[in-house]
Order: C-alpha cells, then structure tokens, then sequence
C-alpha cells in the first residue's frame, strides 16, 4: 500500500538506470530530480506526494517513470574537464558570427551561426562539436532556417543554453574555460577564426577583423601562449575607421566602428591552431 493516498497510475517497476534523456518539461529538470524523485518513488510515495516535495507536475514524473522522450525534452548539461575544449570553440563562434536565443513561443533553444548554406564544412564543424557537448543527446540536434543566412541549432539543452548564456555575459569564467589547457586555448582560436577569420592572398595569410580592440589583444594573448612567434599588439592595423561608407552585398552602409585586424602567417596558423574551414575550402579550390 502506497503513502499518501490515491490511485497509482505508476504501478510498473521503474526504470533501473536514470537516463538524463528521460528528462522533461520546460524548467529543465536536472538528473538529481530525477533521482530524487525514484528514491522516494521506492519508498512508496504517490506521484501527487513526490511532485509536492520536488515541486515537479506529477504528469511530468509520469512520463518519467515510464521512460518517455517528449519532443519538448530538455537535458541536463555538465560542461565537465573533458568538453571543455569543445566549449571553448563554441564561446569562439560566440565571439564572431554566433549567438544564442530562446522562443518562447515553441519552448526551444537555439544556438546559430550567421552564414550561408554554402559552408557546409563549417555548418558539420559546429554539428560535430555541439553533437559532443551533447552527448547522448546529440540525437536531438537539428537545423531549422535552411534557406536564409542564420543557421540555427536547435539544441534540447537547457543547461547547455544557460551555460552559454552565462559565459558569454561573464568575462572571467568564459576565460577559465578557454584557459583551461593549451589545446582549449587553440579550440577557442579556431572557433574563432571559423567565424570572422578571412584567407589572403591566395592562402599565404589568414586576417582576423573585428571591432573590439581588448578582444584583439586578448586574441594575441593567446597567440603568444600557444607558441606563435612575431606578434605583438604592434601588429594591429586599422580596417576601416568609424564614419566610412561601405558597400554589402551591394547595399551602402555607413560603419559605425572602427574596425581592427591582423595578418598571420597561414603555416604558422595551421601548425598552432589547426585549418579553419576556410582555409580548407581554399585548398580544395586549389
């Protein structure tokens, strides 16, 4: 006999392992509730006396316990030692043509990229990377927005999104993780370059160009820790100064930064950092 009175629409033996994909509901329930909540389903506890003490809609705990998949799952994410290399190349996208978003309207979570369909070596580089922070749930990745310029990844991670979201607004701890080891500091770098990295003069040099001069300075911060030699702040030049006319996509516009950049040795690049997928797509046009 169960406490707490009332029918058990559970009666069924529960599931021996938790499985962070059996997750659900919009809050994102994470896998200690889970837990929790199938300790004290063992100890006879209703599903209306479980939700009360965990503050988890019994339909929910339902679905739960029988093993169910919504579609509106959402995982937990626990961005341990082992993915942080893969986080720092998304915090890189995040630094040059990504962003994160959620709508409300259909309870999902986004991470996208602003490009085109016609780089496909970048759109499976950034599905093979969030495919592992994933994990398990890698399954539920998929691609909405084909035909415009913003790629969107639809991600069933909450707690990735929210850890996203986090770094990206703290400075400090995005830097723990991008710091973390020397091959997280060159993830970073590709992610990066992935994004705002342009190829010159037909391969010899890759150029990154961007707004925010600390960033640039930081970029050469890590330059130096990875080994690339000959770069210094010295080495900044100015694009293009705020106020000036420009022309893209054959629409004028006026910038309203000035725009900083520098010039790499492409060898040097490939041997410190890796090939960005332009410089891949390059090498096969050649």
């Amino acid at each position: 006999m169960s406490r707490g009175g009332g029918s058990d629409p559970c009666a069924h033996s529960l599931p021996a392992h938790p499985d962070p994909r059996e997750l659900g509901g919009r809050r994102g329930w994470d896998l200690e509730t889970y837990r929790r909540a199938v300790e004290l389903r063992k100890q006879g506890l209703t599903l209306v006396r479980i939700g009360e003490a965990l503050g988890v809609p019994p339909s929910t705990l339902s679905r739960w316990f029988r093993g169910g998949r919504p579609h509106e799952a959402r995982y937990a994410f626990s961005p341990g030692p082992e993915k942080r290399s893969a986080l720092a190349y998304i915090l890189g996208i995040l630094d040059s043509d990504g962003w994160i978003s959620y709508d409300r309207a259909n309870g999902c979570y986004y991470f996208g990229v602003d490009t085109s369909t016609d780089e496909p070596m970048l759109i499976e580089r950034v599905s093979k990377v969030v495919k592992h922070l994933l994990g398990k749930e890698g399954w539920k990745l998929t691609i909405d927005n084909k035909a415009g310029r913003r790629l969107r990844y639809i991600i069933s991670s909450k707690g990735l999104y929210e850890c996203l979201a986090k770094l990206r607004d703290n400075e400090d701890e995005k830097r723990s993780i991008v710091e973390s080891s020397l091959y997280s500091k060159r993830m970073y770098l590709l992610g990066l370059f992935d994004g705002d990295g342009s190829v010159q003069k037909k391969g010899k040099y890759i150029r990154l160009a961007i707004t925010d001069r600390k960033k640039l300075q930081y970029v050469i911060k890590l330059l130096r820790d990875i080994g690339f030699r000959g770069i210094s702040e010295s080495k900044i030049g100015v694009q293009r100064q705020a106020g000036r006319q420009i022309t893209i996509r054959g629409k004028p516009y006026s910038s309203r930064k000035d725009i900083y950049y520098i010039l790499l040795p492409t060898s040097e690049f490939v041997r410190r950092v890796g090939l960005t997928v332009k410089m891949m797509k390059v090498s096969r046009k050649g």
